[in-house]
This record gives C-alpha cells, structure tokens and sequence, in this order.
C-alpha cells in the first residue's frame, strides 16, 4: 500500500486505523470483561486487514496469536463470572445485608463459609475458648453472657465472635441461640488464605466488621443510657 495520506484514509486503510482503534480503546478499557472482548475484535479486524489488504503473513500470524490469547482469556474471564454468580438464596442475604459489597467479593466470601442452622441452646462462641469462625446471624436471636450473667442480643444481621475472629483469642462472652437460628458460619483458616490474596476483599470484609461493632457499640451505650435514666 502506497504511503499517503489518501492511502490512510482509503477504505483499506480505515480498516487498518480501526485495529488500532479498537486496540487503544482494549488498553483503555478498566473493566477486563470489555478489555479482552475489544482486544478480539481489534485482532480479528488486524487479521483481515494484514492477510487481504496487506498479504502479510507474518502480521497475520502474530495478530492470530493475539486474537487467540485474548480469545481464550475471555472465556476464562466468563467462565470464572458463571461461576461466581450468586443463587437466589445468596442474592436474598446481599440485599439484606450486604447492599454495598460486589456480588464476585460476596460469592468468594460465601465460597470460604457455611450456612448453619442453630437450635435454642447451642453456643457459637464460648467464653475463655479460643474463637475459630466468624458468624453472621440471618434470622433468630442470640443471647451474650458474661460469667454467666446475660449483657446483651443479638438479632439477624449481627456478627458474633469478631474480635475473637480478627485476635485469633479467647472470646471475651459466650453466644447462645435464644431461638432456633440460621447463621452464616466463616471459617478463619479458608477466609485468610483468601484475604491473603484480594487486598480488595481484605477492606471489604474489615468494613463488615468495623460496621457490626459500630452498631453493637451505638445499641450498648443506648442500653446503658436507659439504665442509667430509670434509675433516676
């Protein structure tokens, strides 16, 4: 092809210009999705234009190269999406719960966990002993006691055992099912492995329990305020 400025702007050559085009908007692109999906069409535009405009075999060669890395990255990237993609039940407890976390940081994070249910009686932590899982109560209520004493409650969309759960100590106050509860249970050892390698996921889940003990903190002093003023 004749090196002009009528030759760049012919109808081959805007062929060519559009490879590039589609390629720099790839480069642009911040979600990976929409990064391999331009990356393929400006491979396969490179393809067409290197084999039959320019019969450049070794253009063609490595334009099909990288059409085919990005080929097979998106459908790694799409099959990696499928399988993070939540079920209704998980989709309920999001917008319960969870309005503000990514459904890819949820799904890992019910990946590491449990969903248990809980009979009136049975203890999630237990004073003195080391705390081993984090749970999130869905539905029920839980009593806190301390040496024996009961000094609170806890209602669905509580956590229990956080600061045993981030100290890796003893619990400070033992957590028995008042009525019968569903919970979701995370494990310590999957959830660290995790957080190890999404410093995302490790705000994510810090911001959960930052807010849980906010709100037990704002209903303690409420709890403490009321008693102070009926003693009045």
């Amino acid at each position: 092809m004749e090196l002009s400025l009528e030759s760049m702007f012919s109808p081959s050559g805007l062929l060519g210009n559009a490879s590039y085009v589609l390629l720099i908007l790839s480069m642009a692109m911040r979600n990976m999705f929409w990064l391999r999906i331009l990356a393929v069409f400006s491979g396969i535009t490179g393809i067409i234009y290197d084999a039959f405009i320019l019969h450049d075999p070794v253009g063609t060669f490595w334009e099909s190269c990288f059409t085919l890395v990005n080929l097979v990255q998106w459908a790694w990237l799409n099959r990696e999406r499928r399988a993070l993609k939540l079920n209704q039940d998980e989709l309920n407890i999001k917008h319960r719960f969870f309005e503000n976390v990514t459904d890819i940081e949820l799904k890992q994070l019910f990946n590491c966990s449990e969903f248990i249910t809980l009979n009136i009686g049975e203890n999630l932590t237990v004073q003195g002993k080391k705390v081993e899982n984090l749970f999130m109560l869905t539905q029920g209520n839980v009593t806190i006691s301390y040496n024996g004493n009961i000094v609170s409650q806890c209602s669905a969309g509580d956590l229990i055992g956080e600061i045993g759960f981030l100290t890796q100590s003893a619990a400070s106050a033992t957590a028995t099912a008042a009525t019968v509860c569903k919970a979701i249970k995370f494990n310590h050892q999957q959830i660290s492995v995790l957080l190890k390698s999404s410093p995302d996921l490790t705000i994510t889940l810090n911001n959960i329990i930052n807010k849980g003990l906010a709100e037990k903190l704002v209903r303690q002093n409420e709890s403490n305020h009321a008693m102070q003023s009926s003693k009045i």
